[in-house]
């Protein structure tokens, strides 16, 4: 009995001991660490835009590309996994026009992985764990956006029959099935707000949880977040969304809403883009914003059937902009990390960067390689490496298996 007492007691302390190793490391030791830490862990990213710019032309997901934030070869180098790549549809006044932009992403999408031997679309977690040990680079198709639909269940149905495994509500305008996040929903043709989810978006939840297609709860507004707590027989995802406690915008989970999440079994993907991470960060950009939303209608008019030029001409005067905002510190990342935590528990946390549809993350972060950072920023805060594994893939993991049907 004294022997099992000591073995345990031996147990408990190694983790600890473990982590103690770690934190007495220097920086540079604990960077290489780090790095191999990541590749050893499942990591998974609950929400991306970058097959929009493939779609258009923009970047190859097949090389390392100058700009963007993802393509296979810096995934596979920065020990990403899995990334659910999030197909989004312009709305719009032609109610076809959305669904078709669907088709566009998801054919792009099957057509990479048919040309990519590095790239595989997967479907199940065991798929998820699959192309892990197969060293490939995982896509999980989504969309973000419930007017892809155009209110037609029947189409709900046919993308998760060509593999869409979560849907966005509703994205910054509200539509058929509930009410969206956004405070300014007049550049969009809306529907006026009416509370949570509609008659229909009650329909299309149920059918979501029976066909195995993840219900996503990131840009939608509160109401229409607690109209899914209370609908949902499977655990829900916040895909890419941080927490109002420590930047109350319109974006980001109160905790009253992380803990009704954990209580659901779902998990908050933690957006990188910095004005949701920091306060600090959101005042000194305010301007900025609408001063760059003027300056994009000008450049469209000078060319108007010019795409490329467009986009080149855009892209430079973003970036200089960009330069003017304050850089936001890996730390803060953190701190929402941190948060839900405390509030919803480890569990339930896990990464949603929303690379290539943000202007800005925290140093460190300028693209998919920089995800080391993060490892060592958890580390230096005393997690355990069971706890890291959680935050970088496995409470995902636990969802997307909670939500598979055979």
């Amino acid at each position: 009995m004294k022997r099992t007492a000591l073995i345990l007691a031996v147990m408990l302390l190694l983790p600890a001991a473990a982590l103690a190793a770690q934190q007495e490391k220097s920086d540079e030791e604990l960077l290489q660490w780090a790095m191999a830490f990541i590749q050893r862990s499942l990591v998974i990213d609950g929400h991306c835009d970058t097959i929009m710019g493939a779609v258009r032309g923009r970047i190859d997901l097949s090389v390392e590309n100058e700009e963007g934030h993802i393509d296979i070869p810096r995934a596979l180098l920065g020990g990403l996994d899995t990334q659910f790549f999030a197909c989004f549809p312009s709305p719009s006044d032609d109610p076809l026009a959305p669904p078709k932009q669907i088709l566009d992403m998801l054919d792009e999408l099957h057509r990479v992985a048919e040309n990519d031997y590095r790239f595989v679309i997967v479907q199940t977690a065991d798929d998820v764990l699959a192309a892990k040990k197969e060293g490939k680079f995982a896509c999980l198709p989504a969309i973000e956006g419930g007017h892809a639909i155009a209110g037609d269940i029947r189409l709900l149905r046919m993308f998760r029959k060509l593999g869409v495994r979560y849907m966005t509500l509703t994205w910054n305008n509200s539509n058929e099935i509930a009410d969206s996040s956004s405070e300014d929903q007049s550049n969009y043709g809306n529907l006026p707000l009416r509370g949570g989810l509609t008659d229909f978006g009650r329909e299309v939840v149920r059918e979501m949880n029976r066909i195995g297609m993840i219900v996503d709860v990131s840009h939608s507004h509160d109401d229409t977040f607690w109209d899914v707590i209370e609908v949902s027989s499977k655990p829900i995802i916040a895909s890419h969304s941080c927490c109002w406690a420590l930047n109350p915008v319109s974006r980001n989970m109160k905790d009253e809403m992380l803990r009704a999440l954990a209580r659901n079994g779902g998990v908050i993907g933690i957006n990188y883009y910095s004005a949701f991470l920091s306060k600090e960060y959101a005042a000194a950009t305010e301007g900025l914003y609408e001063q760059a939303m003027a300056k994009r209608d000008e450049i469209r008019k000078q060319y108007p059937d010019d795409d490329e030029a467009f986009q080149k001409e855009w892209r430079a005067y973003w970036s200089g902009l960009r330069a003017q905002a304050p850089e936001v510190p890996m730390s803060v990342l953190v701190d929402h990390i941190d948060h839900v935590v405390k509030v919803a528990g480890i569990d339930h946390v896990g990464l949603g960067s929303d690379f290539d549809g943000i202007g800005a993350a925290p140093t460190g972060l300028e693209d998919v390689t920089g995800l080391v950072h993060i490892v060592v920023e958890l580390c230096k805060r005393g997690y355990s490496d069971e706890d890291m594994r959680k935050i970088l893939g496995l409470n995902f993991l636990r969802v997307i298996r909670a939500n598979d049907v055979e």
